[in-house]
């Protein structure tokens, strides 16, 4: 759906970083062992999770204090997928 409709708001690109980030943190809650077993027991995959999640939230803040209105209007087709027939 983000690629299917222009943003309403300037700087989009900052959610697909905030989808990301949580990706990673959900990867590092399901691997919590793993990280754990790799980091010597210095810590778990559940605590950086906690840690990711924190970034995220701080994009999203970021995204917030930069964002203005988009020039085109809301929910509008983006331009290559709106092609006119002659």
């Amino acid at each position: 759906m983000l690629w299917l409709y222009s943003p309403r708001y300037s700087h989009a690109r900052d959610m697909l970083a905030v989808i990301g980030l949580y990706l990673v943190a959900l990867l590092l809650d399901l691997g919590d062992r793993a990280v754990f077993a790799l980091t010597g027991g210095a810590v778990g995959g559940h605590a950086l999770k906690h840690i990711v999640a924190a970034l995220a939230a701080w994009c999203v803040a970021r995204h917030l204090r930069r964002r203005r209105p988009a020039r085109d209007p809301p929910c509008a087709p983006r331009r290559h997928f709106a092609k006119e027939s002659p």
